[in-house]
């Protein structure tokens, strides 16, 4: 433990970071049995960790999304896309009834397009193409008037993706985004019948990773040269309002990073739940959907006045104590705007695979999780990784 403590100061001399701080934020990574951690402070490497894990690849899961985002940005300033208000109907003529032709890349990208989706991936992954399968699942809402969580809405963006680049989502990145950083040993999922997925299958390795975040830190530039425009940036990591509403504060498929967290059961809470806990209980927390809560205990005291201290109220306990993680598909926070602006944003996947970008303060931090069958017990997903990167600078 000292000679890590005698790295970090090394590498802190001149930087705001709190050494302790940031000692703590290894130690709880590896606590969490993490494979990797990589920390960038103005530009500059200071934590590198793998944890005794084989440098490799390691898929990032649903923060390819984010990357896929990138994708969109770059075809807009190369003219191959006019915006993100073209219709999917454009690329895929046949794309309408049900209200399917009123779906835009604006849509797809919000996770706002209505595409009857569900939370799992099952059923995506037993077809044999992911694209087709978007395509012929019916709405279940109008377009941009409800939020959902959608892997099978982004598959059918990386179709978009192909077809307005002229050439598949991987070939395209690997072009424009991936070899003007010097990345080159990674590898990009397909499915069966070969279209690269949307919803996740990067496979990167932590500081390839770090190197995107960089990059978007430095307002798109990389050694000189302008990768990725800050205009597209800045529009694709604004947090919208309509996510904010519904308690998932993401952009263009990117999580806004708030200053402070707060607790809402949302609808997407009470959906979920209603998989896993007798309907008829779940329905009767409605009157707290989208109310906010300081912290974990405010919400399940709140649950408890409405339930009961009966048999109802200890069926639902284990699900309320999964409350209390960072934004995500499943345990959603929100900040409801009294925190001031979000002074950064982040991809994040499953396992507790997260690139962190804090521009204002010029920090990036990458976690990754690999499913290695080496691991004993159950994968920690570090739900507290980007409050704990949030935390490495005062003022915040």
């Amino acid at each position: 433990m000292l000679v890590a403590a005698i790295a970090i100061s090394t590498f802190l001399r001149g930087s705001e970071i709190d050494a302790k701080k940031l000692q703590a934020l290894v130690e709880r990574a590896r606590k969490t049995d993490s494979s990797a951690l990589v920390v960038y402070a103005d530009g500059k490497k200071v934590v590198v960790e793998t944890f005794g894990w084989a440098v490799k690849p390691i898929h990032c899961m649903s923060a390819t999304k984010s990357i896929v985002s990138l994708a969109v940005g770059i075809l807009i300033a190369e003219g191959k896309l006019e915006s993100v208000d073209v219709p999917v109907s454009r690329f895929y003529p046949g794309y309408t009834g049900g209200g399917k032709e009123a779906i835009t890349i604006r849509h797809l990208l919000t996770h706002s397009s209505g595409i009857r989706a569900n939370e799992t991936t099952e059923d995506i992954y037993s077809s044999s193409d992911f694209v087709k399968n978007a395509l012929d699942a019916p709405l279940a809402a109008p377009p941009g008037t409800a939020y959902f969580y959608n892997n099978r809405a982004v598959n059918l963006l990386a179709g978009v993706v192909g077809k307005a680049a002229g050439e598949p989502l991987d070939l395209f990145l690997d072009k424009r985004l991936f070899k003007p950083l010097g990345i080159v040993d990674y590898h990009w999922a397909k499915d069966p019948v070969g279209n690269p997925q949307g919803m996740s299958g990067l496979a990167i390795l932590p500081n390839d990773l770090a190197k995107i975040g960089l990059m978007l830190a430095a307002g798109g530039v990389w050694e000189g040269k302008t990768v990725v425009p800050q205009a597209w940036i800045d529009e694709s990591t604004r947090v919208t309002p309509l996510s904010e509403q519904w308690g998932q504060p993401t952009g263009f498929l990117w999580w806004g990073v708030p200053t402070s967290w707060k607790l809402s059961i949302t609808y997407y809470t009470l959906q979920r739940w209603k998989q896993e806990a007798p309907e008829s209980i779940v329905e009767r927390l409605r009157p707290l959907e989208n109310r906010v809560y300081d912290n974990q205990a405010t919400a399940i005291s709140a649950v408890r006045k409405l339930l009961g201290p009966g048999r109802d109220f200890r069926t639902m306990l284990p699900l309320l104590k999964s409350l209390g993680n960072p934004p995500s598909a499943y345990s959603p926070k929100v900040d409801r705007g009294d925190a001031g602006p979000y002074p950064g944003f982040y991809a994040q996947g499953f396992l507790g695979n997260y690139l962190v970008v804090l521009p204002k303060v010029n920090i990036v931090a990458v976690r990754m999780n690999a499913a290695d069958p080496k691991k004993k017990g159950p994968l920690d997903p570090f739900d507290d990784f980007v409050e704990s990167v949030l935390a490495l600078k005062d003022g915040l």
